[in-house]
């Protein structure tokens, strides 16, 4: 822990010295893609929603509560490691971003704090999703030193991943070789329940650019590889023919959706997918992208 937050310290230091002041950004802005400064804004909301998430469930929660679910001590102490380097995530990207720094919203975390297990496997979610985002995010970062300093973070919330896989589940904490990353807005679709409206203020946590996709839920409890799934969308107006696409181990599988005569849609899940998938609902049959999405992300445990 002690030499965690010592690196994270001098990452800190390096990326203010380099940075300096928001006067002295140069703000670089592609065509198609948010500044330097919007995506660390992006990264610090995720980071904020976290650190909250880890506080208030460890007040809610505490050892006694791990150990009467079955978990241990250990355990317990492990969480509490992982909260303590969350908040020094948000230390490190808001002392960073200075006066250009979102702020924290409000947050509802009531559906994920009604046992430890769920905690813990909510906890999974987050870390899996947060490491997806900056994996994401990094080929659009334009500064080394702003692309240093997210990495310096991925590779911590990638640790908290593969030590949730497994303490929540009893799954391998890395199930695949290649991590699946994942763009702003179908981050922003699995972060949003968890925010209250309105509650981010005046600037909001994002750029207005970027917005949650549509709902997509997992009738089917337990999908599995190799089987059939029903699934729950709406269906845009004038739209009638839908595709799954799957992502998981830096692929991307397509699998057309059948609407049965119950008027249930189904999706045939591919075999050989192992560990977290996402699933996103799209009009193509060949490229996901933002503007061919029509529900998503769902998030698959295979």
């Amino acid at each position: 822990m002690r030499s965690v937050l010592i690196a994270l310290a001098a990452a800190a230091t390096f990326a203010s010295s380099a940075i300096a002041s928001p006067s002295e950004w140069q703000i670089v802005k592609r065509a198609d893609g948010p500044t330097d400064v919007e995506i660390l804004n992006f990264a610090l909301t995720l980071e904020h929603l976290e650190k909250n998430f880890y506080f208030q469930g460890l007040k809610k929660f505490k050892k006694a509560d791990f150990l009467k679910a079955g978990y241990s001590a250990k355990t317990h102490a492990r969480v509490q490691q992982i909260a303590i380097q969350e908040k020094a995530h948000v230390t490190f990207l808001a002392g960073a971003l200075g006066d250009a720094g979102v702020q924290q919203c409000k947050y509802n975390f009531d559906a994920a704090f009604t046992s430890v297990k769920s905690f813990l496997a909510t906890s999974r979610i987050l870390e899996n999703v947060g490491t997806a985002a900056y994996l994401g995010a990094g080929p659009d970062i334009t500064s080394k030193g702003y692309l240093a300093a997210a990495a310096s973070v991925l590779t911590i919330e990638a640790r908290h991943s593969a030590y949730l896989n497994e303490v929540s589940a009893g799954d391998s904490g890395f199930p695949v070789a290649f991590e699946q990353s994942l763009d702003y807005a179908q981050v922003y679709s699995l972060a949003a329940p968890f925010i209250q409206p309105n509650s981010c203020g005046k600037a909001g946590a994002l750029p207005s650019s970027i917005k949650a996709f549509p709902a997509l839920s997992l009738i089917t409890k337990i999908p599995r590889s190799g089987h059939t799934s029903a699934i729950n969308f709406v269906h845009p107006a004038g739209q009638s023919t839908f595709y799954g696409f799957f992502l998981n181990g830096g692929s991307s599988v397509p699998v057309k959706v059948i609407t049965g005569p119950d008027g249930v849609d189904r999706i045939n899940v591919p075999k050989d997918l192992d560990g977290l998938t996402y699933l996103i609902i799209s009009t193509s049959a060949t490229e996901l992208e933002d503007s061919n999405t029509v529900a998503g992300p769902a998030i698959l445990f295979l």
